[in-house]
């Protein structure tokens, strides 16, 4: 939400446009939260749960094929676009494919079937910043997120943060085990373009005014 309304503000309302998809759980106490934000937004914003998944997906990946095809003189005029991924773990649709690099398919007058949501999601992530599609994700744990990221996607994210978790995990995700150290109410911005570490107290979850 934080991130949402900072990008929210740096925009006129023409600026930028906003894709949330948006998995809180019921028991999740900020549940609707982004809903409720997204409706206050003057920016055009698509969010949506599971049952909107793949069609968010296919709108940002089909704008991502758009922007690759343009020079980049008509790149430049282009407002970016922004997924937001609430609760990754819960995005079953997104998790890989465990069969993707194996086809069933034989040789026939049939097209071949469209790309996946689970498919379209990593090229999103690796080919839109290039062409100001850019993702924001959050994931429970580092675990939950491997299953869901292939090892070699994480370090599409230029920025990382994370709370306390184990010193494996700090290093695997960061390239460094300072995670490990943090107190509660602690977190770790890593910008890998900048090479700069920052230890900060995380935002509350803002209230409706």
């Amino acid at each position: 939400m934080s991130a949402l309304l900072s990008l929210s503000a740096h925009y006129p309302a023409d600026g930028a446009h906003f894709y949330i998809l948006d998995f809180a759980g019921v028991d999740d106490p900020n549940a609707d939260r982004l809903r409720d934000l997204a409706r206050m937004l003057p920016q055009p914003v698509q969010w949506g749960r599971r049952r909107e998944l793949p069609a968010i997906i296919e709108a940002v990946a089909a704008e991502v094929a758009r922007r690759q095809a343009l020079d980049d003189e008509n790149l430049r005029g282009l407002p970016p676009y922004y997924l937001f991924v609430y609760g990754l773990q819960r995005a079953r649709d997104l998790r890989p494919d465990e069969n993707a690099g194996f086809s069933s398919y034989t040789y026939s007058d049939e097209p071949p079937p469209p790309p996946s949501p689970a498919q379209q999601f990593p090229q999103i992530i690796g080919q839109g910043p290039d062409l100001g599609v850019h993702t924001v994700v959050w994931c429970d744990t580092f675990p939950n997120l491997n299953r869901m990221l292939d090892r070699r996607i994480h370090r599409e994210f230029e920025t990382r943060v994370a709370l306390q978790m184990s010193a494996d995990d700090s290093s695997n995700l960061l390239g460094t085990t300072a995670a490990a150290k943090l107190g509660v109410y602690r977190a770790l911005l890593v910008n890998d373009e900048e090479g700069r570490q920052e230890k900060f107290r995380p935002y509350s979850v803002p209230g409706p005014q």
